[in-house]
This record gives structure tokens, sequence and C-alpha cells, in this order.
């Protein structure tokens, strides 16, 4: 029986010597076994992700949540869907977040996995990125905008601590100076006593709406662009919009920008800045006059006491903070 010298049972590196450009045939690596391996025993105790130091724990949920971005809530990346309602036929409207991240909730379900994981997952969500809002109707529809404040729940308004808002609107209609005054009041009462929130920016921009190349949304409404005012002096007198903010304290960073005065500026950023326990701010009285009020037909006419007060005007007296006078009331 004839034995080939050369195959895999009978190699002599000797007799068939691998040089540089060759190598052993296809066939005999095939045909030679593999060491077996033996699994490894089951670990005695499991892993828990909580034995791991707080350094490593929080560099893994930064793999898996957004961190360090801007993320935008406003007309623009705020959408509204239908969803059915539990236990009826009937759908609500809900709405969602388009904007990257496409979906927090997503991320908010390791959030729900325990305390511990709440509170150093919510620190990493909602403290290391930037919540901006956008309270505009720029680029659509005339009567076709939101309340983005709303679309945050309670627990996350407290929970963030950088925040921006950008307001570009029509300030000098009433109906539309009071919507965003009444957000901003609402916002500040959602927050509670207990919020980390240490660095804010707000834009105040005020202008006008114009039509733009003839465009309608889906709704049919016409669409708009926004345009700001040139003159910033003409434009300061509905600054007082921003008053409910005043109500935050202790806010380390502030920055107010856009058509305000400086005055007005730099009383706010130093009220914002004391202690919550101050109070110093007062309301502004405005004298009473008699108005003559129409009424439904049948009714006759009565005189009432009414404020002279503008819908544009302080709320607040902005004369004095704390002990120094910096602005004038008058």
């Amino acid at each position: 029986m004839h034995t080939d010298l050369r195959s895999p049972a009978y190699y002599d590196p000797a007799l068939y010597p691998l040089s540089k450009g060759r190598h052993l045939p296809t066939a005999w690596i095939s045909q030679t076994p593999l060491p077996k391996r033996t699994p490894s025993p089951p670990p005695s105790t499991p892993f828990r992700i909580f034995d791991l130091p707080t350094e490593l724990r929080l560099k893994i949920l930064r793999y898996v949540l957004p961190h360090h971005r801007v993320i935008e809530v406003g007309p623009r990346t705020i959408k509204p869907y239908f969803a059915r309602s539990a236990g009826t036929p009937s759908c609500v409207i809900r709405l969602r977040l388009t904007q990257l991240p496409s979906d927090l909730n997503t991320s908010r379900n390791i959030l729900a996995v325990c305390k511990s994981f709440r509170a150093e997952a919510g620190d990493i969500l909602y403290g290391e990125n930037t919540f901006r809002f956008v309270v505009s109707r720029d680029m659509l529809g005339a009567n076709n905008i939101e309340n983005p404040f709303a679309w945050v729940p309670d627990g996350v308004l407290a929970q963030m601590r950088k925040c921006e808002i950008l307001i570009s609107e029509v300030l000098e209609r009433p109906a539309v100076y009071r919507r965003v005054r009444r957000w901003l009041e609402r916002l500040v009462q959602r927050m509670g006593e207990g919020y980390a929130l240490q660095r804010l920016k707000v834009e105040l921009l005020k202008g006008r709406l114009v039509p733009w190349r003839h465009a309608f949304n889906m709704q049919g409404w016409a669409v708009q662009r926004f345009r700001p005012s040139a003159r910033v002096e003409g434009s300061n007198g509905f600054q007082f919009v921003l008053e409910p903010l005043a109500r935050l304290r202790e806010v380390r960073e502030v920055r107010i920008q856009g058509h305000v005065d400086e005055g007005f500026k730099a009383m706010m950023e130093e009220v914002m800045g004391v202690e919550r326990t101050w109070d110093g701010l007062t309301a502004r009285v405005y004298p009473e006059k008699v108005v003559l009020r129409k009424k439904k037909a049948g009714v006759k006419k009565t005189y009432q006491m009414m404020s002279t007060k503008k819908f544009w005007q302080p709320e607040f007296d902005w004369g004095v903070v704390g002990d120094d006078e910096i602005m004038s009331s008058e």
C-alpha cells in the first residue's frame, strides 16, 4: 500500500518545508481536526450593573441616551398623531417629537427600570441636554401653533438644567401677547419649587407675519414668514411679556437678548439670580376709570370701574429692585 508522505497524517516539515509563497493545500487544512473548547462554567453569582462604580455606569448610559445635544421643541418638531384611547373605540390626538432624537420615549424607557436608573439616567437625559422651546408661527399657518411647553411633563420640567426659549411673534396683537404670557406663567407654575434650572437663554423678537410664496399647509391655512422688526427702540415696549419668568430664582446663568431694553434685561437677570426666598417684586397699581359697558339686547347699559392698564404694560413695579433704584417706574 502506497502512502503519500505529504498527506496530513504524515506531514513532516523537513520533507515538505513551507517557504514564502508556498502554503499547505486547502484539503489538508480542512482535514486537520480542531481542538475542542470546553465551555466555561457559569458564574456562581449573576452580574449586577450596580456593582460597577458610578463613573462606569454613567459611561454606559451615555452610549444609550442622548447627551450634550440641543433638543428643539416647537411647531416644526412636534407633530400630532391619532392614538386609540384605552377601553373606547374613539381616538385622541397626541403629540410626538419628530426631531432627532425622533422619540424620547425610547430613551425614557430606561428610566422606568427602577428608581436608581431613573435618578442616574435622568441626570444625563434632562441635565446634560439643552431643551430649546420655540414659540413662533414662522413658515406655518396663521392659526397653526401649539403650546410647546405642554409637550414636556411636569417631572421633566423640574429636572431640566439648561433651557432656551425663543419667542418670535406679533406681540402688538393683544390675543397673541396674552397667550404667550399665559404660556410662560403656566411654565413657571408647572416647574414647581424644586426645579433644577441653572442656565436659561431667552430671545424675544417682535415683528410681523408676511405671506410666503402663496403657499398653503395641509389645513388650508396660508403659510406666512415671520419678519423681525428692524428698529429695536420701537419694539421693546412689549418686553414685559417675559415678566412671568421673573418668578424663577437661583438661576446661575441668565441671558436675555432681542428686542429688550438693557435696563429691563439687567433687572430680570438680577432678580432671577437671587435666593428663592426673596420676593421683592410688588404689583404695580394703575388708576381706574368708569367705563360704559354695552351688553346684549334687552339689557340696559351699566357703568363699571376698569383699570387703565394697557395689555402690554408691566404687572410688577420695576422701579426698585432690592435696595438699589435702577430704573424709573414712569
